[in-house]
């Protein structure tokens, strides 16, 4: 079981995890299908979002968030057969700035700060992921972009990238714990690494997987919660224990 007590840092996946990115995608695609009276459902959207996303970033690394986004929604419109403009191609590519976060996360960022360095590990572009930070009012110290480390989740480069650039300042892998909600690009690569991570399921309510790829139950990490707030909430209790190890 994770001692909690031994942790220094809580590193983050932002999008689906902080921010509500599912609503946030379908606020700007949606219209774009009414106007067209088409039948596909926004589980259809997030369905093969979830399904294209990640193969584009695993073709493209170098690749900038705002293109990958640009390229799904084309690739959607030609599966689900409705059309797109380039205008609504780029209004999509940069509609991410927008993206607001979970009603629980800003209270619980400000919990968790109180005992954590917090770090976001994120596969997005260095001017987005500035813009996002502004809605979460939490203090981070450090933000990694796949823009940066020139990688998207699930490469685990992207992990080893943050342990390199944390070691220097004396935070060890044992002393970090991630915090994600999508299993596959999250938490398949933390266990491949040893690194300790919680499960925030922000769809327990929903069908499917949403907008990531669908995973077997086996990639569910034995500490997981319904909310952020809820994790806080348990954080809070925990870390508080005595340390019998030390009595």
């Amino acid at each position: 079981m994770i001692r909690i007590q031994d942790k220094k840092v809580l590193t983050f996946d932002c999008y689906g995890t902080l921010i509500d990115w599912e609503t946030g995608m379908l606020k700007t695609i949606r219209p774009i299908l009414d106007n067209q009276r088409s039948t596909v459902t926004d589980e259809d959207i997030l369905y093969h979002f979830g399904n294209i996303e990640h193969i584009i970033e695993g073709k493209f690394p170098n690749m900038i968030y705002s293109e990958v986004l640009k390229n799904v929604l084309t690739e959607i419109s030609k599966i689900l057969q409705f059309k797109v403009t380039i205008e609504e191609i780029d209004q999509f590519g940069s509609s991410n700035k927008q993206w607001l976060p979970f009603p629980d996360t800003v209270e619980a960022l400000k919990k968790l700060s109180k005992y954590f360095k917090l770090v976001i590990v994120s596969n997005i572009d260095n001017e987005s992921i500035s813009e996002t930070k502004k809605h979460l009012g939490a203090p981070f110290y450090r933000t990694y972009t796949a823009q940066e480390m020139k990688a998207y989740k699930p490469d685990i480069k992207v992990f080893n990238y943050v342990f390199d650039h944390l070691l220097p300042e004396n935070i060890h892998k044992n002393e970090i714990l991630h915090v994600a909600e999508s299993l596959y690009h999250d938490h398949i690569p933390a266990a491949q690494l040893d690194l300790d991570s919680v499960w925030i399921n922000r769809r327990f309510d929903k069908p499917g997987s949403g907008a990531t790829p669908e995973v077997a139950s086996k990639h569910i990490p034995l500490l997981s919660f319904n909310s952020l707030i809820l994790f806080a909430d348990w954080v809070e209790k925990n870390i508080r224990q005595p340390d019998t190890k030390r009595l």
